[in-house]
């Protein structure tokens, strides 16, 4: 689904957006983290060498792009934590190794960052801290991955690496690290949960949600609460619902009563064109009485006729 792919990281690198999710996920919708504290960082993560480096880390060359990753900076112009947002519109049996994967790459890079500057300051310490490069002196920035997840249905797969596992006494857990995902799931968000967000999320998932309820989408869409959306919010609904919610020309938010009228206008008009055609009446007939029914112009008439095969 490229398309989703391209509005979904659209719509999660909005500042307002990111920083919602984070509040609701890490601090139970209180505005902690403000858009204005997030600074863009680079989203691809690259850990190249081959062999062990002066940090005593071995990896081989790998590339990941987040889908989104910014810095979320304290006073002093500091960051204090690195947060990073990666969407799905599928459940990923591998998501637990894949995000461990970017925290760690992280991390590698921290360390990396800090031994290139003791490096450079003539500075390389003695003992551990020149075996390592990375001193004790030296403190590691926090990394949190959030996983949103775009479809209505259950997440159906691993959320822990123990899930992972092909481990058939649980006693041999003792000493591994499990590695969980952070999840927003539209399917298991209450009325409430939603209540926490301050931005356009919590409304675009309570729809996904109920995606498969026509009555509901309609019940949401006269709520004063989410009947108004940003057009793009709009776009991204209609892409990973595959739904048809009209969108006013040239306007930056969507009345989404009017939109789903306009989805029931159409079915309506759908349908009377396929009665109609099945009884055999002629087509001239078919336009004028839609014209007359449904208050349309000629050539809104013409193009409803084009699209309902004959």
């Amino acid at each position: 689904m490229a398309g989703a792919d391209t509005l979904t990281k659209k719509f999660v690198k909005n500042k307002e957006v990111f920083a919602d999710a984070f509040n609701y996920f890490l601090h139970d919708g209180k505005s902690v983290i403000k858009p204005e504290q997030l600074k863009v960082a680079d989203t691809t993560e690259v850990v190249v060498p081959y062999g062990e480096d002066e940090t005593g880390i071995r990896m081989q060359p790998v590339q990941k792009i987040r889908d989104a990753f910014y810095s979320v900076m304290a006073e002093g112009n500091k960051v204090y934590m690195l947060c990073g947002i990666e969407n799905q519109t599928e459940p990923h049996n591998a998501m637990p190794v894949r995000n461990a994967l970017y925290d760690i790459m992280e991390y590698v890079a921290q360390i990396q960052e800090a031994a290139k500057a003791h490096r450079e300051a003539k500075n390389r310490g003695k003992d551990h801290d020149f075996l390592s490069g990375f001193h004790s002196t030296d403190k590691l920035v926090p990394v949190y991955t959030l996983v949103v997840y775009w479809g209505a249905g259950e997440w159906n797969a691993p959320r822990s690496l123990f899930e992972m596992l092909d481990i058939q006494n649980k006693t041999d857990y003792y000493g591994l690290n499990d590695w969980k995902i952070n999840l927003i799931i539209p399917n298991e968000l209450t009325n409430e949960d939603v209540a926490k967000f301050n931005s356009d999320l919590g409304k675009a998932l309570i729809y996904i949600k109920n995606m498969g309820n026509p009555d509901m989408i309609e019940k949401l869409s006269a709520d004063k609460r989410f009947r108004v959306l940003e057009t793009d919010t709009v776009l991204l609904l209609n892409e990973v619902m595959n739904a048809d919610f009209a969108i006013p020309e040239s306007e930056v938010t969507t009345d989404m009563c009017y939109a789903v009228e306009k989805i029931k206008e159409k079915a309506a008009i759908s349908a009377t064109i396929d009665t109609a055609r099945r009884y055999g009446i002629a087509e001239d007939s078919i336009l004028e009485d839609i014209i007359k029914q449904f208050s349309l112009t000629v050539e809104e008439a013409k193009a409803y006729m084009a699209l309902q095969p004959a």
